[in-house]
């Protein structure tokens, strides 16, 4: 997870998508291995569709199959519309979130 973090705070985009990625590969070993159901017919569908536009995607939450997350180039904008379009057709409801601007601590 260091990886990750580190790939957020130096903005190195390419790094970010690659943990992700490994993480998502690793939830499916565990998947397979285990036979547990993380991966859903909606989760796999929606990993595929962000995978197709170079983007990347894992389940997410507590499992179950309920919540996963996909990170995107916001300056795809076609490439996010055909991905919602893909995830509208499998039953995936997306929730368009993004980073929060920083805030003065007191």
């Amino acid at each position: 997870m260091n990886a990750a973090t580190d790939a957020l705070e130096t903005g190195d985009d390419g790094a970010l998508l690659h943990q992700i990625r490994r993480a998502r590969e690793e939830l499916a070993r565990l998947d397979a291995e285990e036979r547990l159901g993380i991966f859903t017919p909606e989760l796999t569908a929606l990993c595929a569709a962000a995978e197709a536009v170079g983007g990347a995607a894992k389940p997410s939450g507590a499992g179950g199959g309920d919540c996963g997350i996909a990170l995107l180039d916001a300056a795809a904008g076609h490439d996010i519309a055909h991905v919602r379009q893909r995830w509208a057709a499998t039953g995936v409801q997306p929730l368009s979130v993004g980073p929060t601007p920083e805030r003065n601590q007191e």
